[in-house]
């Protein structure tokens, strides 16, 4: 009979949807006496704001068309997946044409074995409500 057996592993920053991990001496137990290895592959769940792309990370921020024209600062919060405040803003004079998208550096997933730290980026899409 097989039992189930739970074991708790750590998943490395940035790891992918179907990534395969490997967790050593935990798979089946070879006719030698050792064991294999576990191997599993990561799924991802939906969020209700963020939506994955690669190491990048896609958002939908929506502003009047006030803010549109006139710009705004630090109207536009939200939380990031690792529970830091981001606020958005739009210097006065500059306008936010509908469907266009603004890129923050470094505020996507982390990169996956990066010796850096690095991460992807944010890209904002801005809906433009009339």
């Amino acid at each position: 009979t097989k039992k189930a057996k739970y074991k708790r592993v750590k998943i490395p920053k940035g790891v992918r949807k179907n990534q395969a991990l490997q967790v050593r001496n935990e798979g089946y137990l070879r006719p030698d006496g050792t064991r294999g290895k576990l191997v599993f592959k990561v799924n991802e769940l939906k969020h209700a704001l963020f939506e994955r792309e690669g190491d990048n990370l896609r958002t939908t921020v929506n502003i009047s068309l006030k803010d549109a024209l006139l710009g705004f600062e630090n109207k536009k919060l939200f939380t990031h997946l690792d529970g830091r405040k981001v606020a958005v803003t739009q210097e006065p004079g500059y306008t936010i044409r509908p469907n266009s998208q603004r890129r923050l550096k470094g505020e996507g997933m982390p990169v996956y074995g990066s010796q850096t730290n690095a991460f992807g980026d944010m890209i904002i899409h801005f809906q433009v409500e009339w």
